[in-house]
C-alpha cells in the first residue's frame, strides 16, 4: 500500500515473513518496511508494545527483529513522520503475524565423532597396574556412549563411556598387558529418531617394557680392581620386571632365584672376570642385564710360609717368615719339602731333588731341564749318552743308539 502525504510518501511494509505461515514457537523473526520522505523517526507498534526502528543498510529500509515466545495471532503497524516542516505523521494499515506450535520434521541427525585422543599415548611401554584414559569429543548425541574395546590377550569390554565435561566423554581400561587393541564409541542422536552411529575402530599397542636390572660388586655398581685372595660379595637385585635372575663370573652360574641374589667368592688367582645379572624376556619385559669387570692381580707376599715336620712325633708345623728376613736352617736339622721334592742335610752338605738320600753335593733323580749355561769345574760322568749342539750340527757323545 503506498499512502501519499503533503510532505512524505511512506510505502506499505514489506515482511520477510509472509502473515499466515506456522511457525515453531521461539523462532526469531524479522520484519521490513520501505520509508521515504521521513524525517529518520520510525515505529513498530506490535502486540500492543511500541518500539522504535532504524534504518538499515539499505537506503529507507526500516528493520524489526524479535522472538516470538506466544502463541497466537498478534496485530501491528509502522508509523513515522513526514520531513516537511509539517512533519505530518502516517502509519500503515493495521496487519496481523499469526505464530503457531509446529509439527517437527523428522529428526535425520547422527551423532558425530571427533577429536579422539589416549592417554598414555599409542606404544607406549607396559607398565604395572597402569590406567589407560580414551576421551572422544562428540556432537549431536542424546548422551549414551558406548566404549567397545578387544585385544587378542585381553578381555573384551563394553561399557558405557562417562561425560567428563561439555561434549567429551572418556572410558578408562586397567593394567593393559603388552599387545594389540581395537576400539570404537556408539552414540545415539539427541532428536526423536535417535539414530544410531559408530566411530571408525582406533587401533592401540602397549610395547614392552625394559627391566631395571643391578649388578652390586661389594655394594658399587662399578668395575672393581684388586689382589688376590680377596672375598668379594657379588648380588644381582631386579628392581622392575617379572621372573628369576641369574648371577654369573665368567659365564658360570653362581647364584639365580627371584628379585635379589647374592654370591661371595674368594678370587684366589689373578685374571680378569665379568659379573652379570640377567633376566629373560618375559611377555610385558625384554630380556635384560648389566655387567661389571673384577680385575684380580697378584699380591706381593708378605711372608713366606713353610711347614717342617718333626722326627719326633711325625707331624708337620708350618710357620711364617717375613719376606725380607733369612731363612736359616740349624747344622742338626733336616729339611724335606714333599716326600721327595727337595732335600736338605746341612750335616754331610748334600741336597737331593727326588730322593732323601742324595750321594753327592747335589744328588737329581728324574729329569733336569737347564735353560741357561751349565758350568762345570771339574770332571764330567757320563754313564748314558750325551746330545748337544756345536755351531747349529747335533752331535752325540758316549754310548749312544
Amino acid at each position: 500500500m503506498n499512502v501519499k502525504m503533503t510532505s512524505m510518501f511512506y510505502t506499505q511494509a514489506l515482511m520477510s515473513i509472509t502473515d499466515g505461515i506456522e511457525y515453531i514457537d521461539g523462532t526469531t523473526y524479522e520484519f521490513n518496511t520501505t520509508i521515504t520522505s521521513t524525517n529518520g523517526t520510525a515505529f513498530i507498534e506490535y502486540d500492543g508494545s511500541n518500539t522504535t526502528i532504524f534504518e538499515s543498510t539499505v537506503t529507507d529500509v526500516y528493520n524489526f527483529t524479535f522472538n516470538d515466545t506466544v502463541v497466537g495471532a498478534k496485530p501491528y503497524y509502522f508509523g513515522s513522520w513526514g520531513n516537511g516542516t509539517d512533519n505530518n505523521f502516517n502509519t500503515t494499515l493495521g496487519l496481523f503475524h499469526h505464530s503457531v506450535n509446529a509439527t517437527p520434521a523428522a529428526d535425520n541427525e547422527f551423532p558425530q565423532f571427533n577429536d579422539e585422543t589416549v592417554n598414555p599415548a599409542n606404544n607406549s611401554a607396559y607398565l604395572e597396574s597402569r590406567i589407560y584414559e580414551f576421551n572422544v569429543t562428540l556432537n549431536s548425541t542424546n548422551g549414551t556412549v558406548i566404549f567397545d574395546f578387544s585385544g587378542t590377550s585381553y578381555p573384551s569390554i563394553q561399557v558405557q563411556a562417562t561425560n567428563l565435561t561439555g561434549n567429551i566423554f572418556n572410558a578408562s581400561v586397567f593394567d593393559l598387558p603388552v599387545g594389540n587393541w581395537t576400539y570404537n564409541y556408539t552414540s545415539w542422536g539427541n532428536g526423536t529418531d535417535a539414530l544410531q552411529n559408530s566411530s571408525v575402530n582406533y587401533g592401540y599397542t602397549v610395547s614392552k617394557a625394559t627391566p631395571d636390572i643391578r649388578t652390586f660388586i661389594n655394594g658399587n655398581r662399578a668395575d672393581l680392581s684388586t689382589t688376590n685372595n680377596t672375598v668379594i660379595n657379588i648380588t644381582g637385585v631386579l628392581q622392575i620386571g617379572v621372573g628369576d635372575i641369574n648371577v654369573t663370573i665368567n659365564g658360570t652360574q653362581v647364584a639365580a632365584g627371584a628379585t635379589h641374589q647374592t654370591n661371595i667368592t674368594q678370587f684366589l688367582f689373578a685374571g680378569v672376570f665379568t659379573a652379570n645379572t640377567s633376566i629373560q624376556e618375559s611377555q610385558n619385559f625384554t630380556s635384560a642385564r648389566e655387567s661389571w669387570v673384577i680385575t684380580i692381580s697378584l699380591a706381593v707376599p708378605q711372608n713366606y710360609w713353610f711347614s717342617i715336620r718333626s722326627e719326633v712325633d711325625k707331624l708337620y708345623r708350618s710357620f711364617a717368615v717375613d719376606r725380607n728376613d733369612n731363612v736359616e736352617i740349624g747344622q742338626r736339622s733336616n729339611l724335606t719339602i714333599g716326600d721327595l721334592t727337595l732335600f736338605v742335610n746341612p750335616i754331610s752338605n748334600r741336597i737331593g731333588i727326588g730322593t732323601l738320600f742324595p750321594q753327592q753335593t747335589l744328588n737329581v733323580v728324574g729329569n733336569a731341564n737347564i735353560t741357561g749355561n751349565t758350568f762345570i769345574g771339574g770332571n764330567l760322568n757320563i754313564s748314558g749318552c750325551l746330545h748337544y749342539n756345536v755351531g747349529g750340527t747335533p752331535t752325540k757323545l758316549g754310548d749312544c743308539i
